[in-house]
């Protein structure tokens, strides 16, 4: 487990190689997601915007994407407020 600004930096490179020159928002279709690469998908947890807010501040043009995950049978997933973050780079400003 690691604040996203720090997953973002870590990646950097890959998110970098291929710079959106429009809005990379993902598709999402009939209950899939077709998120547009390059992209940083991360797993998270819990109240997620304070650290959103903090890894836009870390790394100028940065995307972020939260979609609320729920998975039939698994209720536990739902408690813990689970979240797919899905980051893009929209500019070289770093």
């Amino acid at each position: 487990m690691a604040p996203l600004g720090d997953l973002v930096q870590w990646s950097r490179g890959f998110l970098k190689n291929k710079i959106q020159s429009e809005k990379p928002e993902s598709q999402i279709t009939a209950g899939r997601i077709d998120p547009k690469p390059p992209a940083l998908l991360a797993f998270k947890g819990g109240e997620m915007s304070g650290e959103m807010e903090s890894a836009r501040r870390q790394h100028d043009g940065l995307g972020i994407e939260s979609i609320d995950l729920s998975v039939s049978g698994a209720e536990d997933l739902i408690s813990l407020d689970k979240k797919l973050l899905i980051v893009h780079m929209k500019s070289q400003s770093q």
